[in-house]
């Protein structure tokens, strides 16, 4: 008969073995569960997001009780763009663990993507830094909400503390440096964005950034540079050749040859998709034409906005049947004002070339005007390089050849194109009988004020063009000019003012010119930047890109603009300006002869108070803005262009 210590010693036996194996199953289960784990974040980095998920859902059905599991399954399907079940996986995990930081932060990020919660979002990140002060995460996705809701120090701040937690991110460091750059602090910028390529050396988008950046500065000639490393990193980077021709033109010195060979071989590296020259158009020398314009700019106080505005007005709509491709997301209020007045619009912002080539075709364009070349990062060159209407044509928004041969003519006029300049061309040249430009005067201009100078006691130059035009070369002859008129002071306009102002002192200091004879105010509102020529004698124009709308308004304003026509295509906008005002006398050929003019007219009160006086008339009484005489003038052009297009067709 057994006893009873032997029943108990077979029992206990029982039960050790019956715990060693569910150690075992329990053992066997966790290294699943870690398998699963590493093979669905294997599939998230491979970008294969759904067979993540499969992984994941097993992790999860052999421990349901895990928060690693179900967040990565979250994630998976955050991953692929499904929501629903990525919420209620964060959800799930934040039952089990309310202070889940990554869970918080990613419902956050979740609901933030979904767009309509982004209180519930904000108070996600925040929860997330209770839990964890330190997750660099949470600062920068609340960052990214508190910028887009307006908050843009508060948004700063928030990556600023985000690099603090986690300072080798060079996504963040990029982030921060636009930011800088949208609030006007160039300075915060460029460090932000040097420090994103050290980190990440071979990130051509921001090493464009960095040199749009540099540009914005001023800075030209390093901009340049800069701009030539992004192309080096990302040969398929368009933007940033269109952007390297474009600040091209800014830089002194440069022959007008090389910068038409760089167009011509940029040009040469344009894929071609088809050419449409041989289109089924009615190739009727003589009926309606359909004219569409493609620009970025249509919009408030763009110099394109501002001469295209009284060319939509006066079409004839018995000759010429306009369409506008407006490509932006958004339309402010000029914008809408051109809208009611242009005929058929296409908001095209959002849409590929491919998309927007199909539209051209099915709305049976003739002639296809650009509007901004490579002035807004040749977003559309490609469209034109592939030949999207039998006659296309640059006008108004880049002031150079384009490079293409699919562009059949640019216009210009006599005074900015002389003859012979065809040779800096790949298009032919439609010369204007007056001027490239038709100017619609501001209706809010105010009345032109008293000379400031007989109130002041000294003369006060202007420069209120563009910052990116005013090179070192540019202020080595206003600081002579300064020397030479004893007392006379300079008002500069300078986005970034608070950052920039000391540089741009310190430049005319070096110069010999003390820096406080040197004002720098910060871009204004357009009323007070009109209203801002009742503290200026004389503008004085940069080179070699002089100004055109800046210009325009200056002597509507009654202030004359002194400017140097170069030997560069975009040199001689200000050339043109004037001598069609019938203002040659205050047009240089050299820095000396720029001088001289800008000086004797410093010296001369009553010269100067008489032309204050008479400019506005006198504008008024030019074709600059004469828009109906500007607009048949245009229309003749754009009916030879046609009818030189279907002879073509005809001897083909």
């Amino acid at each position: 008969m057994k006893t009873r210590a032997s029943v108990l010693k077979r029992v206990l036996g029982r039960l050790t073995r019956s715990a060693s194996a569910r150690n075992e199953e329990r053992r066997l289960e966790v290294e699943a569960v870690q398998a699963l784990l590493e093979q669905g974040m294997r599939c998230m980095q491979e970008g294969d997001s759904i067979h993540a998920i499969e992984s994941f859902e097993r992790a999860v059905a052999l421990d349901p009780a895990d928060a690693t599991c179900r967040f990565n399954l979250g994630a998976a399907c955050m991953e692929a763009s499904l929501f629903d079940r990525a919420e209620r996986c964060y959800r799930e995990v934040l039952k089990r663990d309310a202070s889940h930081a990554n869970a918080l932060n990613s419902l956050g990020s979740l609901l933030h993507r979904k767009g309509g919660n982004d209180d519930e979002a904000a108070q996600c990140y925040r929860s997330a830094l209770e839990a964890d002060r330190e997750f660099g995460p949470a600062w920068f996705n609340l960052g990214v909400l508190e910028w887009e809701q307006g908050q843009h120090d508060q948004g700063i701040d928030c990556y600023r503390r985000a690099l603090a937690c986690e300072p080798d991110r060079a996504d963040w460091h990029a982030m921060l440096a636009f930011a800088f750059r949208r609030v006007s602090r160039p300075l915060d910028a460029l460090a932000c964005f040097q420090e994103a390529m050290r980190i990440k050396p071979d990130w051509a988008v921001v090493q464009e950034s960095l040199a749009g950046c540099l540009f914005e500065m001023g800075e030209a000639e390093e901009a340049v540079a800069a701009f030539r490393r992004a192309c080096a990193l990302d040969t398929g980077l368009l933007s940033a050749q269109s952007n390297l021709l474009f600040a091209l033109n800014y830089v002194p010195g440069v022959p007008a040859e090389e910068v038409f060979r760089a167009h011509l071989d940029w040009a040469r590296r344009q894929a071609r998709t088809g050419d449409l020259l041989r289109c089924d158009n009615d190739a009727n020398p003589e009926r309606r034409l359909r004219v569409g314009y493609v620009s970025p700019d249509f919009r408030s106080q763009h110099p394109v906005a501002v001469f295209i505005e009284p060319v939509l007005a006066r079409h004839d709509p018995e000759a010429v049947e306009v369409v506008c491709y407006a490509d932006r997301e958004h339309e402010d209020e000029f914008g809408e004002r051109l809208r009611a007045i242009a005929g058929a619009w296409h908001r095209v912002g959002n849409w590929s070339n491919a998309q927007l080539a199909e539209r051209i075709r099915s709305d049976r364009i003739d002639i296809l005007v650009d509007l901004a070349g490579h002035s807004a990062a040749g977003r559309r060159m490609p469209l034109f390089a592939a030949r999207r209407a039998p006659v296309q044509i640059s006008w108004l928004g880049y002031l150079n050849t384009t490079g293409l041969d699919t562009i059949d003519y640019r216009i210009t006029d006599r005074h900015a194109c002389p003859e012979g300049w065809e040779r800096y061309h790949s298009e032919r040249l439609i010369r204007m009988p007056d001027s490239q430009w038709c100017y619609a005067p501001p209706a809010e201009a105010p009345p032109v004020g008293p000379l400031p100078a007989r109130c002041s006691g000294m003369i006060t130059f202007g420069s209120v063009h563009n910052f990116v035009k005013v090179s070192h070369q540019v202020i080595g002859v206003w600081a002579r000019l300064l020397m030479r008129v004893p007392e006379s002071r300079l008002l500069m306009i300078v986005p970034g003012s608070a950052q920039l102002a000391d540089r741009i002192r310190q430049r005319f200091s070096d110069c010999g010119v003390p820096g406080d004879r040197i004002e720098i105010l910060e871009q204004m509102a357009f009323a007070d930047y009109l209203a801002l020529h009742d503290r200026i004698d004389i503008n004085l124009d940069a080179f070699p890109f002089s100004g055109g709308t800046t210009s325009c308004h200056s002597l509507w304003m009654g202030v004359p603009v002194v400017t140097l026509a170069g030997q560069s295509v975009v040199s001689r906008g200000g050339a043109s300006l004037l001598r069609v005002t019938g203002l040659e006398e205050l047009v240089a050929g050299t820095e000396e002869g720029y001088l001289d003019i800008a000086a004797a007219l410093a010296g001369d009160i009553d010269r100067l108070e008489g032309l204050r006086r008479g400019l506005r008339e006198r504008v008024a009484r030019s074709p600059l803005v004469d828009a109906e005489r500007f607009t048949r003038s245009l229309e003749t052009a754009y009916r030879e262009a046609w009818r030189s297009a279907c002879a073509q067709a005809g001897r083909e």
